[in-house]
């Protein structure tokens, strides 16, 4: 969208990206690094109904952080640099249009690694519908929270007929999020039956999606 071009990136400070196995590995190999210079794993809140979110997210076990706790894996956060106190994707780059009189309204920030951003951020602000066969561009202001320092703003602008240019690029990007999520849930079934550390479990991730693809 046009209003994108004066964007401060309020979304991509919000909240911590969820990350699969595929944009994990994607990452890394596009950039050159290992996953464990660009993820964090997240803990689920005590009492929450770990059978519910294992419908919606992959939540795994390990045993270098406690064997009856369920992680997520995010993306790391950082420091703004432009606005200390605040935080942001580590990979979201930001600057000031003037450097003598920095302000929230005054910040562009764009994705530093957009050519293999993860799905999620990919299919930002769409989702599926209930039935999984329509997309749906939500406000981004949906997605906004509470946070009272102005570089958190998100897009107030309401989607229109216009910025949905190439409806059946984002029905892919939508079906490839699903796949991919679905596949994540069953690998960490997998290896929550037998769990391991943190570290053994990014080899497990790595040799599954090696061979995903078969020879008969």
């Amino acid at each position: 969208m046009e209003i994108c071009n004066s964007c401060q990136g309020g979304c991509c400070r919000n909240y911590t990206v969820s990350l699969t196995g595929y944009d994990i590995l994607n990452i890394s190999k596009t950039l050159s690094v290992q996953p464990s210079s660009f993820i964090q794993i997240i803990a689920v809140e005590e009492g929450a109904d770990i059978e519910y979110k294992s419908k919606h997210a992959a939540l795994f076990k390990f045993s270098d952080y406690g064997k009856d706790k369920y992680y997520i894996f995010g993306m790391k956060m950082s420091e703004s640099t432009i606005a200390p106190g605040t935080a942001k994707c580590q990979f979201l780059l930001e600057w000031n249009l003037d450097d003598n009189n920095p302000t929230p309204e005054g910040i562009i920030a764009r994705c530093g690694i957009y050519n293999c951003r993860p799905l999620l951020c990919s299919a930002f602000p769409t989702k599926f519908d209930e039935t999984e066969q329509f997309g749906i561009m939500v406000n981004a202001s949906a997605f906004s929270q509470n946070f009272d320092h102005p570089i958190y703003k998100t897009c107030s602008k309401k989607p229109s007929a216009e910025d949905i240019s190439n409806p059946d690029e984002i029905m892919k990007i939508l079906v490839l999020k699903k796949y991919e999520v679905d596949y994540f849930k069953i690998l960490a079934t997998q290896w929550d039956k037998k769990s391991g550390t943190l570290m053994e479990f990014l080899d497990f991730m790595a040799k599954a999606y090696q061979n995903r693809v078969i020879i008969e």
